[in-house]
């Protein structure tokens, strides 16, 4: 086999293929790039769950959910407990506090996953509801409106 050796340096076709792949690679990297800075201005709301969970499990040593209330069979701690017993608050994500009032919604996902479904809902149309019957907390998203306002 004979080593072909160009003393004339890099030809036309060469150059034309060497600026199509850099092209190629250049446009690559910038989809790739807007993909996730897409990803991270949308985020999938899992650490705002995540964020409820940490707080209700701190919240449970007390005898509420809901901080500063007295529990037991006061007024205060009727208003936001069922006839079964079971607790319910929201997270309300901006003061990072559980409340009895229903906040403003706050989901940024398009989809969130609603008992073992995912649901296609409208971006903050959504809060974390944390419930606590007996020693069992659980978490789930639910309108933030009324499904009949609006």
């Amino acid at each position: 086999m004979m080593i072909v050796k160009d003393i004339r340096g890099i030809s036309r076709v060469e150059l034309l293929c060497i600026a199509g792949i850099a092209l190629i690679a250049l446009v690559v990297a910038l989809s790739l790039g807007l993909n996730a800075l897409g990803l991270l201005r949308t985020g999938d709301d899992s650490g705002t769950l995540r964020a409820a969970e940490d707080l209700a499990q701190v919240q449970q040593m007390g005898s509420c959910l809901l901080p500063g209330c007295p529990g037991g069979d006061s007024e205060e701690h009727a208003s936001h407990t069922g006839e079964d017993g079971t607790v319910t608050v929201y997270y309300d994500k901006g003061a990072n506090v559980l409340t009895a009032i229903k906040p403003a919604g706050y989901n940024e996902s398009t989809s969130l996953l609603i008992g073992k479904t995912e649901c296609p809902v409208a971006k903050n149309s959504c809060v974390v509801q944390v419930q606590r019957s007996g020693d069992q907390i659980s978490l789930s998203w639910v309108p933030a409106l009324p499904l009949n306002a609006g």
